[in-house]
């Protein structure tokens, strides 16, 4: 009965929707792989540049620390401070000058009283150094930096916030960024108390951290009260000294602040779209436990708009790809719905025909099964004199009968293919019966000649003997290797070639002695077959190595003439080869070998090969072998 057509978009839909979801799932996972390694990438550049900006404060901070520690301990500031004298400016300012004039970051030093009156003071503009006339000199006692460090122990240095330098209550312009260091003076130096502050211009640290702004990547730096101190945008910087109290990160971006708040170090944090990484830096010593201990904060920004920029390079060729891939299921399911509207009809009437050739097949296949099986139980058996003339009769004997029924079946296949046009034409009475007549007589001819071959496998049954008993036995390599030699060698006609063994006499393995033994008498009878001529001498060593408490090496090496034939070469251990079948060789021995390792020893072999010097045969084996009968 003809399909309707809601069955026929049924059948589309179940297969186009299970391939549509699954090309959308695998877009989404592709998408969502790629937007992680590029999110990962963008991360550990953040990562890169949060740790940049922190080596360059960290460094700049400790040559302050020891600038200033420096500076009190230098023998002239000492000379100047001496407490049991009255202070010698004019040496202290000579010194303070000296100083100045060293480093390009300091802007001034003075040393001031303990009230915060300035004593001696230096300023540095421009690499030029003045000293401060004694009516300039401020009084400095209600800064904050000198209160602060008031807090600190003898020779502990504080470092101040970072700020716009202020001189005679006005912020300095063009602005100068300044951190100060501070360290006491007093008795237990037996100096006179005060304390020496050193002034700092960060300008020029300044801009080598804004250098690391990329266009899609900014730094910034900001305060511990989340004021910038660098930022993208100028005009935001230094809003608490500018009295823009907007200018900062808690009224521009809460979120953010919060998580700063809440966690000291981050990375790779996704915010409205951006990606955000900090990370917070103490700077400075104020008093134990106070609010006077500071600290910035390092922020690395990418912006939405680099990340959409990201998304839509990854999206781009996905929904390319996605189209395609739609479209092509699209067709496939359209052809595979037509199909199967097509052969709907012709389904049943085929079944039994399909039956019957599926049974003659499987009929087949069992006689191929059962033929190859007695063919490895044949190559496996010891008997291998005889075993060449075996194959060759099974080969005779089954030729006929199975090749007449692959005949049969192939006959029978091309006319389910006759009938399966005539069908689709419209079939006549006569021919109909013509085919069901030619279907039963291929049949019968097929399961005559099968009948045949099941008749001469019992035949070949009957001639395979059983196969040995062997069981796995503790043995000592050397001994046994020796023996194996000892009986090869009074059996060799010319004693031409000598036998070494190197293998330690307290190697002891698990393995089956009598399988073993055969591989060795194979490959070394081999090698005096085929590696020298009968009036050559030469060596054949056989050593053993202790590869891994597990595993052992055996190599046996012969200096013959090698293997010459390159395809020889290659197929050393298939069944039949061999280069002397005219001397009475099958060309079974190393397929045997091989078998036998692979199988029965659960090793692996191998084997190199130089013409003009010799051949290499490497087994590996387990020491101690599954205790099992074979």
């Amino acid at each position: 009965m003809p399909r309707l057509p809601s069955q026929t978009i049924k059948t589309f839909l179940l297969v186009a929707l299970p391939m549509s979801v699954g090309v959308l799932l695998a877009l989404f996972l592709v998408y969502r792989s790629w937007f992680t390694q590029q999110s990962q990438r963008l991360e550990q550049e953040q990562l890169e540049t949060l740790e940049q900006v922190i080596a360059i404060i960290n460094r700049e901070l400790g040559h302050v620390r020891n600038l200033t520690i420096f500076v009190k301990n230098s023998l002239m500031v000492k000379q100047a401070l001496d407490a049991s004298k009255p202070i010698d400016r004019a040496i202290l300012a000579k010194q303070f000058v000296n100083y100045g004039s060293s480093t390009n970051m300091l802007t001034q030093l003075r040393w001031l009283n303990m009230q915060g009156k300035e004593i001696v003071r230096i300023n540095v503009h421009d690499n030029h150094v003045n000293v401060v006339p004694s009516a300039q000199l401020q009084d400095k006692g209600d800064r904050y930096y000198f209160q602060n460090a008031l807090y600190t122990l003898p020779g502990e240095v504080y470092l101040s916030s970072i700020d716009l330098n202020i001189e005679n209550q006005r912020i300095v312009v063009p602005f100068e960024p300044t951190i100060r260091s501070a360290i006491r003076t007093g008795d237990e130096d037996h100096l006179h108390e005060g304390m020496i502050i050193l002034n700092f211009g960060l300008h020029r640290i300044f801009e080598r951290i804004r250098q690391l702004s990329r266009p899609d990547m900014s730094v910034q730096l900001v305060n511990k009260k989340g004021y910038w101190l660098i930022h993208p945008v100028s005009s935001n910087e230094w809003g608490d000294q500018l009295g823009h109290d907007d200018d900062n990160v808690e009224h521009q971006n809460m979120v953010l602040w919060q998580n700063i708040l809440q966690d000291e170090h981050q990375v790779g944090l996704l915010l409205h779209g951006d990606l955000w990484s900090y990370s917070k830096i103490s700077i400075g010593t104020g008093q134990p436990n106070s609010k006077n201990q500071e600290y910035l904060y390092v922020i690395v920004a990418t912006t939405d708009r680099q990340l959409n920029i990201l998304m839509y390079r990854i999206l781009w060729p996905l929904v390319s790809v996605g189209i395609l891939c739609f479209l092509c299921i699209f067709y496939l399911s359209y052809r595979y719905t037509k199909s199967v509207e097509r052969n709907f009809q012709l389904s049943r009437s085929l079944a039994k025909e399909k039956w019957d050739l599926e049974q003659s097949n499987f009929n087949l296949q069992q006689s191929k099964s059962q033929m190859e099986r007695l063919q490895n139980r044949l190559i496996e058996s010891r008997k291998l004199s005889s075993l060449g003339m075996i194959i060759a009769g099974v080969a005779h004997e089954l030729n006929t009968p199975t090749g007449g029924a692959l005949v049969s079946v192939s006959s029978l296949q091309e006319r389910v293919k006759k009938f399966k046009i005539l069908l689709a034409q419209g079939i006549t009475r006569n021919q109909l019966n013509e085919l069901i007549t030619s279907f039963e007589e291929g049949l019968s001819l097929s399961i005559h000649n099968l009948e045949q071959v099941t008749v001469l496998i019992e035949k070949f049954k009957n001639t395979v003997s059983e196969p040995h008993q062997y069981t796995v036995e503790h043995f000592y390599l050397g001994e046994q290797v020796k023996i194996l030699l000892q009986t090869i060698s009074s059996a060799n006609r010319s004693n031409l070639v000598k036998f070494e063994v190197d293998i330690d006499p307290k190697i002891k393995i698990a393995t089956y002695p009598g399988i073993l033994s055969q591989v060795l008498k194979n490959i070394v009878e081999n090698a005096l077959e085929h590696g020298y001529r009968n009036d050559e001498s030469g060596t054949i060593q056989v050593k053993a190595t202790i590869m891994d408490p597990e595993s052992i090496q055996i190599d046996i090496y012969d200096n013959g003439q090698g293997i010459a034939d390159p395809e020889v070469a290659k197929q050393l251990f298939d069944p039949f080869v061999t280069t002397a079948r005219g001397r009475g060789h099958t060309g079974l021995g190393l397929y045997f070998v091989y078998q036998w390792v692979t199988h029965l020893l659960a090793g692996t072999i191998s084997y190199s090969t130089t013409v003009g010097y010799g051949t290499t045969f490497t087994i590996v084996l387990p020491l101690q072998h599954q205790d099992q009968i074979i």
